[in-house]
């Protein structure tokens, strides 16, 4: 329903109120100034979904759109697809191998006007890339196509940035977290995420930096994640940027830096998520003889004063007690970073360990 306001000027309505209702679910508000006859203007707004937001809506701010979204169960994913489209999808005159570009700066103007530039989410459960985020209660703060929002729930807590596609890519993450819990439910939906997942370059870029963390039972200190579809890492801590409007190399995802610290040790490593024979400009289709080609290679690095207490703290107690020392070397298997593939896994990893003992020998 769209209704004049009530301001004029010289005689002529300046200001209307447009009003959406879809059941109890969404309701949303705006005034827009109608005064020029080319687009109407959204000059503040209020938006609110789930029956208990549309019953007790947010206030009319006097500037910008606020929402408040408090749901059973919020998909992310599915909105995400939404907001997509707000943007619009066109081809590339001149480069068929790209299909997808950012829509006129106008059209995407006019679009940003109705979305909320500030978000109250309060939600039992979240899911967001297949994975399920319970207890959530989220401050956050549009800019275009970037969201920063305020986090707290029961596997998770501190500061996410996410920067929309705006070539229907998969986005990016930035997150600095004081708690992240990691359960095994959480890896299942991640690995079986990644494992369809058929090319690489489609998952999306990643800075992720958190400490106390709890890995399938396992606390580990502090983790350290940075991964793109660049082969050259952007700085730590860099402003995000959409993946899928820049140059890069095709049909891979490296992992820059991976930093893992625990009692008694330290991880280090990088690596690469790719497609054997795929390499940078090459642009076509991939076919379903290209899966097979899917290969992981990583470089790792290890540090420890207690070996034994290391392995203790994984779970694998009774092969050694103390040994300090190094490991380092590059391990490589066939198929996707979600689930090692044993069969297909090589490399060579040199150990040096001193002032401890091994006290099983399996040879099998």
């Amino acid at each position: 329903a769209i209704a004049p306001s009530g301001r004029h000027k010289q005689g002529h309505i300046t200001e209307d109120e447009m009003q959406i209702r879809f059941g109890d679910r969404i309701y949303a508000q705006y005034i827009r100034d109608i005064s020029q006859t080319s687009a109407a203007k959204v000059l503040r707004g209020r938006v609110a979904i789930g029956s208990l937001a549309v019953s007790d809506p947010p206030p009319m701010p006097t500037e910008g759109v606020h929402a408040l979204v408090q749901i059973e169960k919020l998909d992310a994913d599915g909105w995400t697809q939404i907001l997509d489209a707000t943007w619009g999808l066109q081809e590339t005159p001149g480069h068929p191998e790209r299909k997808l570009l950012l829509a006129s700066a106008e059209s995407t103007a006019v679009s940003n006007l109705y979305l909320p530039d500030q978000v109250v989410l309060r939600t039992p459960l979240l899911t967001f890339y297949n994975r399920n985020i319970e207890l959530l209660v989220a401050d956050g703060v549009r800019k275009g196509r970037l969201w920063s929002f305020s986090v707290t729930a029961r596997q998770i807590n501190g500061k996410v940035e996410y920067l929309q596609s705006a070539a229907n890519g998969p986005g990016s993450i930035k997150a600095r977290l004081s708690q992240l819990i990691i359960g095994p439910e959480n890896v299942e939906e991640v690995s079986n995420y990644v494992q369809k997942t058929a090319n690489p370059q489609t998952l999306p870029y990643l800075d992720i930096d958190a400490r106390e963390v709890e890995l399938l039972g396992y606390n580990l200190d502090h983790i350290v994640l940075r991964a793109s579809n660049h082969a050259k890492p952007r700085p730590a801590n860099a402003a995000l940027e959409d993946e899928t409007v820049i140059a890069s190399a095709q049909n891979a995802w490296y992992i820059h830096e991976l930093k893992a610290s625990l009692p008694h040790g330290n991880l280090k490593g990088s690596g690469v998520w790719a497609i054997a024979g795929s390499g940078a400009g090459n642009h076509s289709t991939l076919q379903p003889h290209d899966l097979a080609k899917r290969f992981v290679s990583l470089h790792l690095q290890m540090e420890t004063d207690n070996f034994g207490d290391v392995l203790t703290h994984l779970g694998q107690t009774g092969l050694a007690t103390g040994g300090t020392g190094h490991m380092a070397g590059t391990i490589r298997w066939s198929g996707s970073p979600a689930v090692p593939d044993l069969e297909t896994l090589d490399g060579n990893l040199k150990v040096e360990m001193r002032n401890g003992n091994i006290t099983k020998i399996d040879p099998g």
